[in-house]
């Protein structure tokens, strides 16, 4: 009995000192193509930059808070939010290959936004204080701290409520983000 508990306990020890948990701040940026649903209007180019810390807790999984700011919403309406995120990355190839799926919630919180042309014209109460969102993607890191990553990021709350009149359709924040991150490694 000893024997076994001792050798489960080596096994524990051995597999937790191969596993390299390691902590990487990083710096974001990059392009947002936004557009609010079941709505005429065109696309909002815009940008979005923030801040995050990247745990990785082995080779395939890595946990990343992020802190973002966003320009969302669409040509007629400008939204801009802070995003608190939660990215959940997974590794599929090699540490020569380093290509992740990245999945996860976030939440939006609204800063400002430029909607009076749009609720003089269209007689809408505006519900945009705070949105929050699932967003899935993929990207590639660089062995040098720099990475490329998109994503697609979908709102679940609705951000435009039509007064007096209902459609049955919910208009809510779509957006397409491509851009570029890097990672500090203090290590070195």
């Amino acid at each position: 009995m000893k024997k076994i508990v001792l050798s489960l306990l080596a096994g524990l020890l051995y597999i937790t000192t191969q596993s390299q948990v390691t902590f990487k701040p990083g710096v974001k940026l990059g392009l947002n193509i936004a557009k609010i649903t079941n709505t005429n209007h065109d696309n909002r180019i815009g940008v979005y930059a923030g801040i995050f810390g990247e745990l990785k807790l082995g080779s395939m999984y890595a946990l990343q808070p992020e802190i973002t700011y966003l320009q969302q919403g669409s040509k007629n309406i400008d939204l801009n939010y802070i995003a608190i995120t939660i990215a959940n990355k997974f590794y599929f190839l090699n540490e020569e290959t380093p290509v992740y799926v990245v999945i996860g919630p976030s939440l939006d919180f609204k800063l400002d936004g430029k909607t009076e042309s749009y609720n003089n014209q269209y007689s809408t109460g505006l519900n945009f204080d705070a949105d929050f969102s699932l967003f899935g993607g993929f990207g590639y890191d660089f062995p040098f701290g720099l990475g490329v990553e998109a994503r697609f990021k979908h709102g679940i709350i609705e951000v435009i409520n039509f007064e007096g009149f209902s459609d049955g359709k919910r208009r809510l924040n779509a957006v397409i983000q491509i851009g570029a991150i890097y990672k500090f490694d203090f290590r070195k």
